[in-house]
């Protein structure tokens, strides 16, 4: 089912990608595939977002970003930021991977000054 998601998503047809990633997420939610839930639950904020809803597309991957942390997938974890409308930087990165926040926090200020890279008050 997830590979006919992909398909019609690549093929513009939006509503059986739509479908199909729907029942692909009750299959992974069924037998506990966490990593296949997330990974679903994005490719559903994906397809929402190029379908040109950004307001549906914000709960899946609001979803899935909260499934990487809780199961510590930092890839995943990736993934749902790139299609959130706003930028959502978590506390769930290890001190050996600071640098991928850094990265991310240059991407979305545009520079690597300190002092405008904060959302909020250190």
């Amino acid at each position: 089912l997830k590979e006919l998601g992909d398909v019609m998503l690549e093929l513009g047809n939006y509503a059986q990608a739509r479908t199909h990633f729907a029942a692909t997420l009750v299959c992974f939610r069924e037998i506990g595939d966490r990593q296949s839930e997330c990974s679903t639950l994005n490719r559903l904020g994906k397809l929402y977002r190029l379908w040109g809803d950004s307001k549906a597309a914000h709960p899946y991957s609001q979803a899935a970003l909260t499934i990487a942390q809780e199961i510590g997938d930092l890839w995943r974890l990736y993934v749902p930021l790139q299609y959130m409308r706003k930028p959502i930087i978590t506390g769930a990165f290890r001190k050996d991977t600071w640098w991928i926040m850094h990265e991310m926090l240059v991407a979305v200020r545009g520079s690597s000054d300190r002092n405008s890279m904060y959302f909020g008050t250190l």
